[in-house]
Order: structure tokens, then C-alpha cells, then sequence
């Protein structure tokens, strides 16, 4: 087989060297021209060294290059590393074609520059295609890839000579085999996945400190060892080479340490370690060293990029690496009329109801048409047994479904609605976290679309009915001590826990003990959530029993005729909610049942309409996997005949050391026994999802305080559990910091070996669905409960609800109702306090342990950090 050799520098040498030593017959070599004052080409040296005929033609545009290829009669041409533009007409001039080393995985960083690139987007893994090159720009079909992963730690030099270099020579050498024995595939790249890069020059290598520390020290192993990244300090342009991530504070920019390792300069959210530094006109020098002769000390500062100024403690900016807050970072943002929004998911301007420009409501007469469409892949995020400030499930949801869009994905998230009880409490908003939001964050936080007004009317007005019926006869023979039904509001107020209504005389009713509950835990809530349209959710809201005669006979809504306005009311708030994450994808949010006294998931209508327009879908239950996963598996999936493909566990090494015994003042201090003690934890919530037919995936909510060995110790947790974990970054870099997970995800989704299945049928008895999903899923000996429990739910199934799932409202801190026994505690029993049913919501609610259905707020509110500025603008909303 007659080869030419087309290309250039040490890559094409060694792939020249290669063929000459396995006997390959290279006619003829082709390279770029010789550039004035530079040394020879290695290519062409060695291949004159060799006696074989060299050509370095400026261009292959002209007639006689064309010629000059034709002549040697080529059956195949290698090009390794070519830089100059080759036309068609030469690449057809081998019998067998022309192949061509490219080193990425195409269709992604086509172009030059194409593996500085992905290390500086913070990416994972990277690899290298032979393709066959056509006059596009990397476009031609695959002939084979090779994947390698990027370290935390390697640089530009480390993955391309310790890795891409010698794996390309491989792998053109098997490249040429198959073409020779005539089994080298074409297979077409995906044009709609095609990611293009720019030349990676210096200029783009200059240091912002005011950046994340982690993107940064991305930018500075990107370009080691070129271009070398750099940045100004008293007056000199300084290349920066080897260097480390550090925890830590400081102004951006600041020298905060010089030690014998190196000058430490703070970022935002760290510091870096600067080990190696070349100065102008200088050789490459310990940090150090340079730090010495050069005069820096502590308290220096490096200049920001041009045009651009550094904060300073002395004139009232920020300091001490800050960060910005969500809605800071929100109202960066650049949102598109929610109209563009929703036509990526192929939705009229006219199937939108606009609630201003950026949200909208999805009309019923558009969902009903999507009916007959295929449904796409649904993935749940869940999580582990979370810490009081959460683990991130929404930020990870929202992360992962910009990482699908990201990746050529057709994806769009579904997230709950927030309530105003914990946004001015104690855990603040829920519409995802930093650089992975969803927006108009403040709206979504705040009233939205008024779907929780009128979930709190609906339920407010049936309350009303109940006392009005009893003050103008009492028809039904209502029993005022076995009302079962509350008010709501939605904030959290411990003073309308128990309350005494009615009072002030007889004009008023008649006094009875009475509460209030949040309106998220308001069956109402539940039910919104479960129908799938308005004749459904007229049927549910008449089913709600609200409370009992002095024989025990239920009284339903529908029995005060309370049913059609409530529907009433809520026909809006049926319909979902539009809205876009921060890098402009679609998102539902819509509903927000809580997690203990309900089931946690955002509403069925919006979830099945996602499935009809998107491929990927991807959705949150509350809590840990504990309660969370198994209603969203049991009750949400049950009813509403959904199927999922894959799971998401959220977990974090914060956590993980918590669950190991930990203490919270401790837990930013490396811990790697603990993290394996505490991911007892984590192997429990594997396993459990397992049990519903699902393979999961864990997602590893990176902090900046987590250490390379915590983190490498949940991978191989999560390795030795039969699944992987992906250490993600979307708080800091949004869609691109969860990318790898999203293959993974992907790669689950399509790989269709889910076999989704219940924990438990419907027609087993109510006590043993308690206690299976106890002994299964928290590893508890058995239940228990007072004789008066059990005859309760034996007077449920007498009237015909023993078929319904239950819900279980326990402590979401740990698997057992102690809510202080951490990681995967076993031999416990779980003690149910009380069961309450919800019969429109179609579910059976047993309590453990104490549940407020009405929180209280802390000691120091978010509330009292909110507020408008001068400007009209709100602040301290997070």
C-alpha cells in the first residue's frame, strides 16, 4: 500500500518513524513550509534523513500541488497535524482516501487549540479522533475515537504528551490497518453536537482573580506550557506555569502568603499556589525565587485585565475572596423572551400565557395535542440524607439539564415551585443555586405565577364551607371535634400552630380548636400535583375527606359542594410554568408538595408534558432518596404511569463526613476516614434505588473546601458499589460543570437496561406497605404503633382505601424517626405516631416523630436581610 505522509513537528515525526518501522511503503512527505529563523521542520529532517522525497508546498490551492500528489499515486494519505487547508480535490486523490488525527472526540472542539480547550472548560475527559477530513472544518466521518481522562492536576503538557501524543500514534497505526483490510468504518459526526474553538492565543491567557479559584487554575493548566498564562504585577508581564488550588481568602488578586512553595494569590472562593514563573526575556524560575528578587510581598496585588478593576477594602468593595450571591449572579443574567424559550420545545406563541416577558403558562389545549408523541427519558435527582442547608439536589438538576443542552441534548428540567415560609426563614430560595439558577429567580422565589395563592384560597374557601355549613345547621351532622381539615397560609408562623376560632360570639360560630398549616402541606397542594387535568382534579378535590360524623362516617368536600370552585380557582394554577434556567433552557416549574407530609415532587401535568416535548427530562424529589426517591417512585410514578430511566444521587463530602460523626465546626477540615465511615450512607441509598429497577448515578456537589483524596474516596465508593461518581462543579461553572455526568446519564438512559418497578402492590394491607418500605428501604427491624393506629387503618381499608400508597412523614436527617442517628443504621424500629389520610390526593400519610405541618421560623430569619436599595432592587434574597 503506497502511503503519503502530510504533516508537521514531533507528532508527525513519530508517526512517520512508526509506519517506516513497521514496513509501511511511504512514497512521499508532505509539511508546512519552514519558517524564517526557525530550526528545520522534525518532520521533514527525519524523513530526509530517511531518503524519502519532502515537499513543503505554501498552499495545496494551486494546480501543481494538485499534480505533484497525483503523481506519487497514493492508495492512502496520513495526515498527522496539518495546519494549512487541504481541497477535496486532493483529499480524493488516494485510491483509498485520505484519514487525519484530530485530537478531540468530534463533533466537540473542532477547530485549533482543540485540547487546551476542554481543560480550560474544566472537563474531565478528552480523547482523539482519525477521521476523514472533507472540506469542512473537522467535519468528515469517524473512523475510530480514543477517550482519556483529564486529571485534576494535568496541564496542556501533561495530556498531550503523556497521553494524546502516543495514544494517536496507536491509534493511526490501527487506523491504517483497517483501511488496508478494508473494514475501516465512515460514520457521520452529529453536526448538532459540533462544538468549535478558537485558537487558544495569549492574549486569552491573561489571569481574571476576580474569577472562581477553580476556573483560574483551569486557565493556568490549560496553557502550560503554551501560551503561558499570565498576568501584570507591578509593572511586569509575569507567565505563570505550575501552580496548585488552595482554600483560603483574600481580596482578588492579593499576595496573601509567600512560602517556601510558592506565592499564594487569592480568587474567588480560594487561592492559587504559583510554584514556577517566567519573567520577560527570563528562564522559567521557582515562584519564590522571584518573589524574593523581584520585592513582592504580602499585601502586593496583581492588576486586574484591561479594563477591568479589582474591588478594594479601603473603598467599601468586596473582599476577602467573595463571591456574589444567586441574585447577584441572577440578575447578571441574559434572559430571552419566553417565547424564544419555548420554541426550543416547538411550543406556539399563541400556546403561552404570559405572565410579563420572561414566564409564562402553558395552555391546555396545547398539551392535549401533544398526546400521541413518544415520551422522553426521565431522570430523577435525588440525594443522600442532607445536612440542614441541603445538599444541592435543585442546583444539580438545573446544572444537569444545561449540561444536557450543553452536549446536544433536547432537555429541559422540572423543579417544584418555593415557598415563601423557607425563603424568608432559614434555608432561603429554591430556583437552584450560583451559576446553576433558574430565572426570573426573585419572581420564582416570590409570588410567581400566584399558584400558591390560589392553592391557599382553594383550601382557605373549603375551610370556610365547613364552618359555614355547621353555623347554618349542620346538615350533615359534621362532628366540629373530628374536623380534620386546616387552614393555610404560606409562611411559617408557630403562632397559628393551634389556634381557637370562632370566637367573639355567637355571630362568629361556634368555638372550636382549629390550626393552621404552611400551604405547602396542604393537601390541595398534593392533589394539583397528582392530576392530570381539570376533570381529574375536580374529582380529587371532591374526594378530600375534611371530616368525620359522630358514627365515623367521612364528610367529603363534594358533600358541601366545595368542589367546583375550588376547581375553579385553581384552573390556572394547573397549568405549568415556563421559565428558563440561566443559560437560556426551558424549565417547568410547577407545584411544591413538601416532602414529609406529602410526596415531594413537582406536578404530574408538567412532568408528562415535559416527556412529550423534550428527550431528556429531568426532575427532583424532596428530601434524601429515603423519602424523596421512594414517593416519587411509589406514589408519583405509580399514578401517574411514568417510567423512569435513570437516578441521580446528590451527595457531598460535607455530608458524607457528617454521616461519619463529624462535627458541623469540623467539616471543612479533610476527613478521608470519615468520608468512608459516612458513605455507609451512600452505599444504603445506592442499593435502595436499585430495588425500584433504576441504576444510579452519583453526583458529587463539588466545594472548593473538598480535598482531591475525600473526593477520590466517594469515587471509589461509589466504584465499589457498582456505580461512578462525577465530582461536579455547575455551582461555579453552570451547564459545562456537570457535563461527564450527563454523558454517564445519557449513556444510562440509552443503555435500556432500566426495569422500573414498585416496592409493593396495591392490594397488600396497609400496615405491611408501612413496614416494608421500613425494613426495605431504612433498614429497620419492624414498626409499631398504639392499637388505635392500627384500627385506624383498618377503618381506612373498610372504606375502601386500602389500595392506596402510603406516604411516609418522618426526619429527613436519617433513615430511622432520629433525626441524630446518622449514617445507615440498622435494627431500629420505626414508631408511627399517627396516619392521616388523604384521599384526594390518593395516598395514606403515616407519621413518625414529630412533623410541624406549620414551621416556625428561626432565631434570625432570612427575613430580616431582605430589602429594597435605592434602586428599587431587592436584596438579600438567596
Amino acid at each position: 500500500m503506497r502511503i503519503v505522509v502530510h504533516g508537521q513537528q514531533a507528532f508527525g515525526k513519530a508517526v512517520l518513524e512508526k509506519l517506516l518501522e513497521r514496513g509501511e511503503n511511504v512514497v512521499a512527505v508532505f509539511c508546512a513550509p519552514d519558517k524564517e529563523g526557525k530550526p528545520r521542520d522534525p518532520l521533514a529532517a527525519f524523513a530526509e534523513e530517511k531518503g524519502l522525497p519532502v515537499h513543503q508546498p505554501k498552499s495545496w490551492k494551486t494546480p501543481e500541488a494538485l499534480e505533484l500528489m497525483r503523481s506519487y499515486e497514493p492508495d492512502l494519505c496520513v495526515m498527522a497535524y496539518v495546519t494549512l487547508f487541504v481541497p477535496q480535490a486532493v483529499l480524493d486523490v488516494p485510491k483509498l482516501g485520505t484519514i487525519q488525527y484530530h485530537p478531540s472526540l468530534l463533533p466537540l472542539h473542532r477547530g485549533p487549540s482543540s485540547i487546551n480547550w476542554p481543560i480550560a472548560m474544566g472537563k474531565t475527559r478528552t480523547g482523539l479522533t482519525i477521521f476523514w477530513p472533507d472540506e469542512g472544518l473537522d467535519e468528515g466521518p469517524i473512523l475510530l475515537q480514543k477517550e482519556v481522562e483529564i486529571g485534576p492536576d494535568e496541564t496542556l503538557g501533561d495530556v498531550y504528551f503523556k497521553k494524546l501524543f502516543p495514544l494517536g500514534v496507536e491509534a493511526m497505526m490501527e487506523a491504517v490497518d483497517l483501511v488496508r483490510a478494508g473494514k475501516a468504518p465512515k460514520i457521520p459526526q452529529d453536526h448538532s453536537k459540533a462544538t468549535y474553538e478558537s485558537w487558544f492565543k495569549k492574549e486569552l491567557a491573561e489571569i481574571d482573580w476576580s474569577k472562581p479559584v477553580s476556573e483560574v487554575y483551569n486557565l493556568i493548566r490549560a496553557s502550560n506550557p503554551a501560551p503561558g498564562a499570565w498576568s501584570t504585577i507591578k509593572g511586569t508581564k509575569l507567565d505563570i506555569f505550575d501552580s496548585a488550588k488552595l482554600d483560603g481568602s483574600g481580596g482578588p488578586g492579593e499576595i496573601v502568603a509567600i512560602t517556601g512553595e510558592g506565592i499564594q494569590v487569592a480568587a474567588k472562593g480560594g487561592r492559587i499556589l504559583i510554584k514556577r514563573v517566567r519573567a520577560p526575556g527570563g528562564q522559567k524560575i521557582p515562584a519564590t525565587e522571584y518573589a524574593v528578587s523581584a520585592g513582592l510581598k504580602v499585601g502586593d496585588r496583581f492588576d486586574p485585565p484591561s479594563g477591568k478593576s479589582t474591588p478594594d477594602k479601603s473603598s467599601g468593595g468586596t473582599s476577602s475572596s467573595t463571591v456574589k450571591s444567586d441574585i447577584e449572579i441572577a440578575r447578571e443574567a441574559k434572559m430571552k423572551p419566553i417565547q424564544e424559550v419555548g420554541a426550543k420545545l416547538g411550543i406556539p406563541p399563541e400556546a403561552l400565557l404570559l405572565y410579563g416577558p420572561t414566564k409564562a403558562k402553558v395552555s391546555y389545549d396545547f398539551i392535549n395535542t401533544l398526546q400521541d408523541r413518544p415520551d422522553g427519558k426521565l431522570i430523577l435527582v435525588t440525594a443522600i440524607n442532607p445536612t440542614p442547608a441541603g445538599e444541592g439536589k435543585t442546583t444539580t438538576t438545573v446544572g444537569l439539564g444545561d449540561a444536557l443542552n450543553r452536549i446536544g441534548k433536547k432537555a429541559m428540567s422540572c423543579l417544584r415551585e418555593p415557598s415563601l415560609g423557607p425563603c424568608f426563614g432559614m434555608k432561603g430560595g429554591a430556583a437552584g443555586g450560583g451559576y446553576a439558577q433558574v430565572v426570573p429567580m426573585e419572581d420564582i422565589n416570590l409570588h410567581f405565577t400566584g399558584d400558591f395563592h390560589a392553592i391557599t384560597s382553594a383550601n382557605n374557601l373549603l375551610a370556610a364551607m365547613i364552618d359555614n355549613h355547621i353555623y347554618w345547621g349542620n346538615e350533615l351532622g359534621i362532628d366540629p371535634r373530628r374536623i380534620a381539615w386546616r387552614r393555610v397560609m404560606d409562611m411559617n408562623d408557630r403562632a397559628l400552630r393551634s389556634i381557637v376560632n370562632s370566637l367573639g360570639g355567637v355571630a362568629n360560630g361556634f368555638p372550636r380548636q382549629d390550626g393552621f398549616d404552611i400551604t405547602v402541606a396542604s393537601e390541595v397542594m398534593a392533589i394539583l400535583c397528582l392530576a392530570t387535568d381539570l376533570k381529574d382534579l375536580q374529582r380529587r378535590l371532591g374526594n378530600i375527606v375534611v371530616a368525620y360524623t359522630r358514627d365515623r362516617k367521612p364528610i367529603l368536600a363534594r358533600d358541601l359542594k366545595a368542589d367546583g370552585a375550588m376547581t375553579v380557582l385553581l384552573k390556572d394554577a394547573l397549568m405549568p410554568n415556563l421559565v428558563q434556567t440561566l443559560e437560556n433552557n426551558p424549565v417547568f416549574v410547577h407545584g411544591g408538595p413538601f416532602a414529609n407530609i406529602a410526596h415531594g415532587c413537582n406536578s404530574v401535568l408538567a412532568t408528562k408534558t415535559a416527556l412529550k416535548l423534550a428527550d431528556y427530562v429531568v426532575t427532583e424529589a424532596g428530601f434524601g432518596a429515603d423519602l424523596g426517591a421512594e414517593k416519587f417512585f411509589d406514589i408519583k410514578c405509580r399514578k401517574a404511569g411514568l417510567k423512569p430511566s435513570a437516578a441521580v444521587i446528590v451527595a457531598t463530602v460535607r455530608a458524607l463526613k457528617m454521616h461519619g460523626g463529624v462535627a458541623k465546626e469540623d467539616l471543612k477540615t479533610e476527613n478521608v476516614e470519615a468520608v468512608r465511615k459516612g458513605a455507609e450512607n451512600l452505599k444504603r441509598h445506592i442499593e435502595n434505588v436499585r430495588k425500584f429497577g433504576i441504576q444510579p448515578v452519583v453526583a458529587i456537589n463539588r466545594f472548593i473546601s473538598d480535598t482531591d483524596a475525600e473526593l477520590k474516596a466517594v469515587m471509589e465508593i461509589a466504584e465499589s458499589a457498582g456505580t461512578r461518581a462525577f465530582a461536579c462543579t455547575h455551582w461555579a461553572d453552570g451547564g459545562k460543570g456537570a457535563e461527564d455526568l450527563a454523558r454517564h446519564v445519557v449513556e444510562i438512559c440509552e443503555s435500556g437496561k432500566a426495569d422500573f418497578k414498585l416496592l409493593y402492590p396495591d392490594d397488600m394491607p396497609l400496615w405491611e406497605k408501612i413496614k416494608t418500605i421500613a425494613t426495605s428501604l431504612y433498614g429497620a427491624a419492624d414498626i409499631s404503633a398504639d392499637a388505635s393506629v392500627r384500627n385506624q387503618l383498618k377503618e381506612f381499608e373498610e372504606n375502601g382505601y386500602g389500595h392506596l400508597p402510603i406516604c411516609m412523614a418522618k426526619t429527613q436527617y436519617s433513615f430511622s424517626t432520629n433525626p441524630n442517628l446518622r449514617g445507615a443504621p440498622t435494627g431500629h424500629v420505626v414508631n408511627i405516631r399517627e396516619v392521616i389520610l388523604s384521599a384526594g390526593a390518593e395516598f395514606v400519610v403515616a407519621v413518625c416523630g414529630d412533623i410541624m405541618r406549620m414551621p416556625g421560623l428561626p432565631r434570625v430569619p432570612s427575613a430580616e436581610q431582605i430589602r429594597l436599595n435605592e434602586k428599587g432592587q431587592i436584596e438579600g434574597l438567596f
